[in-house]
Formats: C-alpha cells, sequence, structure tokens
C-alpha cells in the first residue's frame, strides 16, 4: 500500500505542535525520502532538532531549506540566527545581510545584524536607522536604536526613541524599561515614575527585579527633594515585593525626615523581618529608637549591629553613642567600651607627621572636621571660632564631613581661608585632601556623633590633633594631643576616663552665640497660671528612666505642678503615647503632662520657655543648647552633679554664670533645690528679669574672650609640638 506523503506531513506538523518532537522528526524524514526537496519538511526537521537541542543538526537541514528556497527571506532569517547561536558569526551575517538584500519581512534581520556589529558603533546605528525607516511600527527596533544612543551617553537622543517605542508596542516591556531608566539619569523623576509604572504593569506580580527599580528610583527622587514622586515610587516597588528591604529602609527613612517616626518604625520592622542582619536597616532602626526615647532598645539594636559587622567604625560609633543615655552604665564601663573601639579601630603609627617648619610663632593652618557645619546645636558654640579666631594669628580651614547644608552653611563658607567638602569621600581620600591642605592643628568636632571621620585622625594627617565640643565622652582613640574641657565639666581625675589628655580651658570650655531674634523674656507663667510648670526640651533619649522618676518625685510633692516636654518628636501622635506610657510607669501622671513638638522657626521656638517656669537637667546626660537657651529666655535650670563628663554640663554652665546654688549634688538636694525654687515666686520672677543679662555678662557669652582662649590654648600645643619636634 503506498504511503501517501501529505498525511504523513500533517501527521509531523500535528506532533511538532503538541511538542512531539521525535515523532515529529520521524514522520518528516519519511516525508524526505519521498521528497527530498520538501522545504517543508526540511524545515520542521530544523526547527525540532533546535527544540531537542541538536544545533548542528538544525542548522544542516535549515541550510538544506534555503538550498530549496533560495529567495525565501524569513529561512535565511532563521538561518542566521541559528549560525549567531553556535557562535559562527561569518556565517551569520552572511545570511542576515542576504536577507535584508532580499527584502527581509521582519526588522529582526536587521536587529540580529547590529547585535553582530556592535564593535562597529557607526554601523550598528546605520543598520538600526535603516530598520525604523523600513519598520516604523517595530518597537524592538526603535528600542534598540534607544540603546545605541544610551550606551554612549546621548540621552537627550536616546529617550524619543524608547518613547517611540514604548508608543508603537505598548506591550515591549523593555521600552518602558529603558525609558524610564534612561529619565532617572536625566534626572527626570516623573517622567521616569510614569514609565516604570507602565512597566510595572507588564511584569509579573511580585517582581523582585522591577521593585530594585522602583527602589531606585525612590532613592533617586528623595536626593532631588521630589518628596511625593518619591513615596509613590517606593510605595510601587512594596507593591511588587511587599518584603522588599531596600524599599522599606528607604520608605522608613522617608518618613523619619517627615516627624512620622511610628510609621518609619514599622517600615523598619518590615525590613528586619526579611533581612535581619541588613547593617543599613539595623543602623538607622537603631537611632530611630534613640529618637523616640527608647534609648535601652536603641542601645541592643546597635550593639547587634556592631556585633554582626565588627570594623564598621559607623556602626561602632552610633552604638558608643547611644551608651551615654543609659542609666546603668558606670563611667568605667563606657571608657572600657570606648577603649574597644580604639583598639580595633587605630591604625598603628610608627612615628608622627614631621613638621615641616617648625617655627613656634608663625601662622598657623587650623582645619575643623565637622558634619555639623549648619544650623545645629554645635553651631551655636563653634562659631565664635568662624567670628572671632585671630585670622593674624590662624588662617581656619573647614573639612565639611556631613551633607545637610543650609544658610548657616554658606555663611561659615565665606568666613574660612578653604572649604573642603569630604563627606562623600572615603578615609584614605579624605586623609589626602588634609595633607595637601598643609594642617598644622587639626580639630574634630563631632567626636562619636553623626557624619564623624574619627578613624581618619589615627592616621595623624596632622602634627597636633585635638577634639572638642561634639561629644560628651572620650573617642577611646590615642591619637589626639588633648580634648579640651573645663575643672567643672571634668575635674582632676578625670583622666582615668579618658585616652586623651585633658586640656581643661579657664573660665568654661563652651561659649553660647544667643539668638538676637530672641523674643524678650516675659514673667514667669505660674504668675497667671496659678501652678509651677516644670520642664524639659531635651533630646527624648535622654529622659531614661532615671530621669523620669527623679521629675516624678517633683511633681509628686509640688500636687499642683505640671511637666511640659518639648521635642521634635513629640509631633508625631505615636510617639506621644509612648512617652505617656514612659512617664506613667515613673510616676508622671498623663494629666500632669504636656507635650510639644517642634516649631516651624527658632523664634517660635524659643517662644515656648514662656510656658515653663523651671526647667529640670536630664540624667546622665544633660543639656547643652537646651540650658543655654532656658536661660537666655530666664528659665533657670536645675541640675544634678553626675559622675561624668555628659553629667556635669549643667555644672560648667551655671558656674559660668554664678548660679552654683541650682547645681545639686544627689538626687534628694535635686527634688529640695526644684521644690524650693517653685515656692519662692520672688526668687523666680528675678531670675526671669535677670538671667539674659546675667548671661551675657559671663564668659559663657564671652565669644571673642573664648575665641582668644582658644587661640591661646592652640598656641601652646603647638609651641610643645614644635619643641619636641627640635
Amino acid at each position: 500500500m503506498a504511503i501517501d506523503p501529505v498525511s504523513l506531513w500533517n501527521s509531523a506538523r500535528a506532533h511538532f505542535e503538541n511538542r512531539r518532537f521525535p515523532e515529529a522528526l520521524s514522520n518528516a524524514g519519511q516525508v524526505l525520502e519521498i521528497e527530498p526537496g520538501h522545504t517543508g519538511a526540511l524545515h520542521l526537521s530544523a526547527l525540532a532538532h533546535r527544540e531537542l537541542g541538536n544545533l548542528e543538526s538544525a542548522i544542516e537541514f535549515l541550510r538544506r531549506a534555503v538550498d530549496t528556497a533560495p529567495t525565501e527571506s524569513a529561512l535565511k532569517l532563521q538561518l542566521g540566527s541559528l549560525f549567531q547561536e553556535a557562535g559562527r558569526l561569518v556565517e551569520a551575517r552572511e545570511q542576515l545581510e542576504a536577507c535584508i538584500r532580499l527584502g527581509a519581512p521582519h526588522p529582526q534581520a536587521y536587529l540580529g545584524l547590529a547585535q553582530l556589529y556592535s564593535q562597529e558603533p557607526g554601523r550598528v546605528l546605520a543598520i538600526l536607522q535603516e530598520a525604523t525607516a523600513r519598520f516604523p511600527g517595530s518597537g524592538e527596533a526603535w528600542n534598540n536604536l534607544g540603546l545605541m544612543l544610551a550606551s554612549s551617553n546621548q540621552l537627550d537622543a536616546a529617550i524619543p526613541f524608547f518613547h517611540r517605542a514604548s508608543v508603537v508596542t505598548p506591550g515591549l516591556l523593555a521600552a518602558h524599561v529603558n525609558l524610564g531608566q534612561a529619565l532617572i539619569r536625566k534626572r527626570d523623576g516623573a517622567g521616569a515614575l510614569e514609565a516604570l509604572r507602565r512597566a510595572s504593569t507588564l511584569n509579573p506580580p511580585g517582581s523582585a527585579e522591577f521593585a530594585r527599580m522602583m527602589e531606585g528610583l525612590g532613592d533617586e527622587l528623595m536626593g532631588l527633594g521630589r518628596r511625593e514622586d518619591a513615596e509613590n515610587a517606593l510605595k510601587g516597588a512594596l507593591a511588587l515585593d511587599p518584603a522588599s528591604t531596600g524599599a522599606n529602609q528607604s520608605l522608613a527613612l522617608m518618613r523619619y525626615r517627615q516627624a512620622r517616626f511610628t510609621e518609619a518604625k514599622l517600615h523598619y520592622e518590615k525590613a528586619l523581618a526579611t533581612n535581619s542582619t541588613d547593617i543599613l536597616t539595623l543602623n538607622n532602626y537603631g537611632n530611630l529608637l534613640k529618637a523616640m526615647g527608647l534609648a535601652s532598645e536603641a542601645a541592643k539594636v546597635l550593639a547587634r549591629a556592631n556585633a554582626l559587622h565588627s570594623g564598621q567604625w559607623e556602626t561602632h560609633s552610633n552604638y558608643l553613642f547611644a551608651l551615654n543615655d543609659l542609666e546603668d552604665w558606670s563611667p568605667e564601663a563606657l571608657f572600657e567600651a570606648h577603649q574597644a573601639y580604639g583598639r580595633e579601630h587605630e591604625r598603628a603609627i610608627l612615628k608622627p607627621p614631621t613638621i615641616v617648619n617648625p617655627d613656634p610663632g608663625r601662622k598657623l593652618r587650623v582645619g575643623l572636621v565637622s558634619g555639623d557645619f549648619r544650623r545645629h546645636s554645635c553651631w551655636y558654640f563653634f562659631e565664635c571660632l568662624f567670628e572671632h579666631l585671630d585670622r593674624d594669628a590662624f588662617e581656619l580651614l573647614a573639612f565639611f564631613t556631613g551633607s545637610e547644608k543650609d544658610q548657616v552653611t554658606e555663611s561659615l563658607k565665606q568666613r574660612v581661608a578653604a572649604w573642603h567638602e569630604v563627606g562623600g569621600l572615603s578615609l584614605d581620600e579624605a586623609e589626602v585632601v588634609i595633607r595637601r591642605a598643609e594642617v598644622d592643628v587639626l580639630i574634630d568636632l563631632s567626636g562619636h556623633s553623626a557624619h564623624n571621620r574619627l578613624p581618619l585622625f589615627a592616621s595623624l594627617p596632622a602634627p597636633v590633633q585635638l577634639t572638642w565640643l561634639g561629644y560628651p565622652n572620650t573617642t577611646g582613640l590615642t591619637c589626639f594631643d588633648g580634648r579640651i574641657t573645663d575643672e567643672w565639666a571634668d575635674p582632676l581625675g578625670s583622666e582615668a576616663q579618658h585616652t586623651e589628655p585633658l586640656l581643661r580651658l579657664p573660665g568654661g570650655f563652651l561659649a553660647y552665640k544667643a539668638p538676637i531674634t530672641a523674643p524678650k523674656p516675659g514673667p514667669p507663667p505660674s504668675l497667671q497660671n496659678g501652678f509651677i510648670t516644670f520642664g524639659s526640651f531635651n533630646a527624648l533619649h535622654k529622659q531614661n528612666g532615671r530621669t523620669l522618676r527623679l521629675w516624678g518625685r517633683i511633681l509628686d510633692a509640688a500636687p499642683k505642678a505640671r511637666l511640659l516636654l518639648k521635642a521634635h518628636q513629640l509631633a508625631d501622635p505615636g510617639v506621644q503615647a509612648l512617652t505617656r506610657k514612659r512617664a506613667e510607669e515613673a510616676g508622671i501622671p498623663s494629666d500632669r503632662l504636656e507635650l510639644r513638638g517642634w516649631d516651624s522657626t527658632p523664634e517660635f521656638h524659643l517662644e515656648r520657655y514662656g510656658e515653663v517656669d523651671i526647667a529640670l537637667d536630664p540624667v546622665p546626660y544633660n543639656g547643652t543648647t537646651t540650658t543655654c537657651e532656658a536661660m537666655w529666655m530666664g528659665v533657670p535650670v536645675i541640675t544634678l552633679q553626675g559622675d561624668r563628663h555628659a553629667g556635669r554640663v549643667g555644672v560648667s554652665l551655671l558656674n559660668q554664670i554664678g548660679l552654683t546654688e541650682l547645681i545639686a549634688l544627689d538626687e534628694d538636694s535635686y527634688v529640695r533645690l526644684a521644690l524650693d525654687l517653685a515656692n519662692d515666686p520672688a526668687r523666680l520672677s528675678d531670675l526671669r528679669a535677670s538671667l539674659r543679662s546675667r548671661m551675657e555678662a559671663s564668659s559663657l557669652c564671652d565669644r571673642k574672650g573664648f575665641a582668644r582662649k582658644f587661640g591661646s590654648l592652640i598656641r601652646a600645643m603647638w609651641v610643645e609640638a614644635c619643641r619636641k619636634s627640635s
């Protein structure tokens, strides 16, 4: 019985369509035994071998098919693609070029040929331009042309092609993605967001790849200050991947900056739920807990981060800073923790740097290193050096390690001989900048606070190195020639808690820049209220359990009194609830506690002191700027002399203005002093009227005098360095 080739052919096609490739090959082979030049059977055999992974067999069958139909451009296109897949590039080019000469029915021939000539940009550009001219409805051709231009950074030319590709082929995922990425590079956040939104609708839900893109877009928009667009991008990332560590981390940071601390906490916890060891999340989460007043919890998180990521000096600094808030850490334990930092991060130096010109009396180049050259609490104290340090004796240089800038930053820039921004540099790169600046005396203003560069000092980039102001404890490093303090904040014997020699400035280690726009103090509010209002405007992390219990004792003994707390974080309802809960646990009834968030201007902030009769200093970490602000507004401050620098700053400030009678030596006397003052309305009124003038006449506000003392100390340290050098 004769075999029907038509039936065999139909059977081969049916097997192929149902992915039964061996059966399809068998039937196609039978067809070819009858008709060796059967183009369809040859083509099908090639495709079946390709599916089975037999690339060379596929090429051979397809070559025979092309021989039977030499004018069929589609076959040449497929053969060229098979040659390209097999790495036989010369033969691939020949087939694709022949396909184009025959009048390619599909732009894929051009796209494949462009890929083969990828090392010849000029030829590729010509091929793709011809493809778009011949096939204007091909999104792939427009997209590839855009990629070609974007790869050579011709973004302005590439973006219209990506857009055209996305319009003519709306379902082409790559076109939307490439358009979004190009717009990100052009810093067009809104356009990028829209392109990636469209792309996300074409992608399977939960795509980690698109979530990462949206994260990157969100971070870019946040950097541009486009908060609403950034938020939409980050929410888009979470819609694709709810467990995304990066998107939760970035959204938490945004919420933190918006003072929405409770929401920030939730996002950090979601990020940690999927990646419990991520160092950035742990660091930021710990710092957030600290800002919310959860000092003990913050220290635990930062301790874990430090243990998991040993060698990360920024994390180690965050951990040390958090320890200063804890009521149950002794000075000795704190010192040992800081020494551990020094042992881990201080690099061994064989010898100090050579003094090129050891002239004791020459003009010195003094470098200040800080991340807080802006309107920051430290600015009120270091500003006097920018304004009053003798420019005939000293040339001032600034090394800015932060990123946040404002009008104060611009003002400080105008008052230095050189301004260097090193916040984005590595330690080694920053060291090169300082060495090239030929600094004689380098002064750290940060300690372990944010944006510090303490390990930089360990390489001894300057002959004389000092630390001052920004941190209430030792650095733990031995590379400093001194830590600037005074006899009250660090009395004799404090050397045992420091790795640096202590340099005590006579008359106080601080000089306050009083705000000239501050309103005048009014009368004590108790005269109108009929009750005393105690208050603290200190950061919540200083208000630990011991502090709150101490304040609770005062309120318990003064049944009509109120306590007013003010902090930036208290604008958040969740933080308010948390603070009330902590206060109640310490014996402070919620109905006697008033909470205030931060105000929009410094003037409004200072006006709030008009609601307070007596300010209470926290323990063991005193206020500094808040104490000065309170007294400038006529509000007396009760402080408790502590056993470490952080707990004796109040002692220093009150000694400077001659109000030592407000210094308590123990908790009982702290409570008694507060109550005695509360029961003496005449004394309160007198202090309200006289505190500002008392400050103005004291060393605390003698900024010129302080700058002279500071200059004398610098000169003495330089003279000693020259003596040792010679």
